[in-house]
């Protein structure tokens, strides 16, 4: 399916009719569809909509008769309708039958504990990102909702009596108004079974690191930019994951600290490693993950970063060396390296060893030599950048590939037509229109 998103456009009138959605319905295999410029959708359209399988967004509406929410709860994909500010008990009581895997509210701003209550037999992923704050009451009957998630990441405060009612939640917990852990919030931590995300946490001393170490679950913590020596000793001790989405900078010692994790390890936006660091947390013995990083240099961290993965994808990588080069191609994973730029001659021969599929779409110029070290992969091919390249390379792909090539129509551009038609004619030679 493809990972595309589509809004309506600025001249659709505001009310969404069942002609319209039956219309839209020849677009809703994409990812997502958003149809917030509509502010009205009548009973028979939600019956329509209801049974797109992308995710929906809906965003214009500012209220739902209980007819038009019982329709829009047989939606199986995501929902979101944060355009509703208010909802009844009742509608709540609807809405919660919805039998998508996430309903996101972040357009309530208030919430009574009996509204509170009426989410609790929600079986999905609940996101009311709009409250700022609840009373201990409200979050005690948050904590009853029997979902996969709940989710609370606008929260500008938060007493310990609240936290704690909602640290005893049975799925994960996605949480904000905690910018620094006190000793009773130390004490919900601990006694916490299930994943906790923390979205604004500022403040993170040894006591609060070797708390949160003793939390049962998945550990995400948001707003940490920086990682001590001392600090990651102790959320090593954690048994679970470890999410570290902002820090930006981790030292040779923090590296070799983290390492020692028995869980896995996301540092989302970590850019660079120093080998010492690389070959540490190579030594990890869960799953590393590291989206933002820009150079792969060791063949132990290559190996690490794709080991266990049916698609490795590495879109922020512009450099790679010979030995990681050469640990990717001994992977399993289909690889995708679409963030670089340029690949030797030598790279590319050991990368066309690779036996799955290979993706190189941020390559704009392609010279003959790695043409012809690429024509050796035998898995799918895929070039969708290339622009820039002789007659010569071009012809080199459709005579000598043994797998399969996919192009853009872009590619062609510059090549003598009888190239053009060799490509064309090619039967390991796809081409795009896009």
């Amino acid at each position: 399916m493809p990972q595309a998103q589509i809004q309506v456009n600025q001249m659709t009138p505001c009310v969404l009719t069942e002609s319209t959605a039956l219309r839209l319905q020849k677009e809703s295999n994409v990812h997502t569809l958003d149809l917030s410029k509509f502010t009205i959708i009548t009973p028979s359209a939600a019956k329509v909509v209801s049974s797109f399988r992308c995710h929906l967004i809906l965003d214009g509406l500012h209220s739902l008769d209980e007819t038009t929410a019982r329709s829009l709860c047989n939606h199986p994909s995501n929902l979101q309708l944060n355009g509703l500010s208010e909802l009844s008990e009742s509608l709540i009581k609807i809405m919660v039958q919805h039998k998508g895997r996430r309903i996101t509210l972040s357009g309530i701003r208030h919430l009574s504990a009996s509204m509170a209550r009426a989410f609790t037999p929600h079986l999905g992923r609940l996101v009311l990102n709009g409250l700022e704050m609840i009373s201990d009451e409200v979050a005690l009957e948050l904590s009853l909702h029997k979902g996969s998630c709940l989710c609370l990441a606008n929260l500008q405060s938060l007493s310990d009596a609240g936290f704690s009612a909602l640290c005893k939640h049975k799925g994960e917990l996605a949480i904000s108004g905690i910018k620094a852990l006190t000793e009773a919030a130390r004490q919900a931590v601990k006694s916490r079974r299930g994943d906790l995300s923390f979205n604004k946490i500022e403040c993170l001393t040894v006591p609060c690191a070797e708390a949160l170490a003793e939390h049962e679950g998945e550990l995400t913590l948001y707003g940490i930019t920086e990682l001590t020596s001392d600090l990651a000793e102790r959320l090593a001790q954690h048994t679970g994951g470890l999410q570290l989405p902002d820090v930006q900078h981790i030292s040779d010692s923090v590296a070799d600290h983290l390492s020692r994790l028995q869980g896995n390890l996301k540092l989302g936006s970590v850019t660079h490693l120093s080998s010492n660091a690389a070959s540490s947390l190579s030594r990890l013995k869960g799953r590393l993950d590291m989206p933002s990083i820009k150079a792969i240099a060791n063949a132990e961290l290559a190996s690490q970063l794709t080991e266990g993965r049916e698609y490795a994808r590495f879109s922020c990588v512009v450099e790679i060396s010979v030995d990681a080069a050469n640990a990717l191609a001994a992977s399993s994973s289909n690889l995708s390296l679409n963030g670089l730029q340029s690949l030797s001659t030598e790279c590319a021969s050991i990368l066309a060893l690779h036996k799955g599929q290979l993706s190189l779409n941020g390559l704009a110029a392609l010279s003959d030599s790695t043409a012809e070290a690429l024509a050796e992969h035998e898995g799918s091919l895929s070039l969708s950048g290339i622009a820039f390249w002789s007659d010569h390379a071009a012809l080199t792909l459709a005579s000598k590939t043994t797998g399969t090539v996919w192009l853009s129509a872009h590619s062609l551009e510059d090549l003598d037509y009888q190239t053009m038609e060799a490509l064309r004619y090619s039967p390991r030679i796809f081409i795009s229109n896009l």
